[in-house]
């Protein structure tokens, strides 16, 4: 009699967050993506996330019948906060931080060193979310909303558009360096024959 056990449950330590795109700022390949570069935070309050608007319709589980909770080594997993389709459910560990499991895996990947960030982190997303997706992206249509955004969204803008320019400033380089080389081999070519 072959017996089915399941995996056993673990923590990836290494930070990384999971979320949907940003219009204009941070692209996603599907409804989420993972992302280990994100904007630090000023100053992160725990909020009620039933008051947060979620681009992806997820709501808080924490409390709720259907609410799991794992044991992973020392830490006690409780859902508490989860995508509607199940894509991604978020668990907030004994330790005191945030971990996402992602469609159902058995690996819980630290997201947020606390709850406030978290909770933070969703709300700032969710508001640009809304508040960028009917501008066309460009920066200038970005900077042009500058004064519909709190303070710290303005940070998180602020950071990916920063990121933007560093990405677009190395691409201009590596472009002017291929064309030097190529001038060079051009020229090499003229004087070899």
């Amino acid at each position: 009699m072959t017996e089915n056990k399941e995996p056993e449950r673990s923590i990836v330590e290494e930070l990384s967050w999971i979320n949907c795109d940003i219009p204009g700022l941070r692209d996603c390949d599907g409804t989420y993506d993972t992302y280990n570069d994100i904007p630090p935070l000023a100053n992160p309050v725990e909020c009620d996330l039933n008051e947060v608007e979620s681009p992806t319709a997820c709501y808080v589980i924490e409390g709720k019948e259907y609410a799991s909770t794992y044991q992973v080594g020392d830490i006690t997993m409780s859902s508490y906060y989860n995508d509607q389709q199940d894509c991604v459910s978020w668990f907030r560990g004994s330790d005191g931080r945030v971990y996402y499991n992602y469609d159902g895996g058995y690996r819980f990947h630290l997201c947020a060193r606390s709850k406030a960030e978290f909770d933070t982190r969703i709300q700032i997303e969710a508001n640009l979310w809304f508040k960028l997706s009917h501008s066309s992206g460009s920066r200038q249509d970005i900077t042009n909303l500058k004064d519909r955004l709190t303070p710290q969204e303005w940070l998180y803008v602020e950071y990916y558009l920063a990121k933007q320019e560093a990405a677009e400033l190395l691409a201009a380089e590596k472009a002017a360096a291929a064309a030097e080389l190529k001038a060079a081999e051009s020229a090499a070519v003229v004087s070899s024959t």
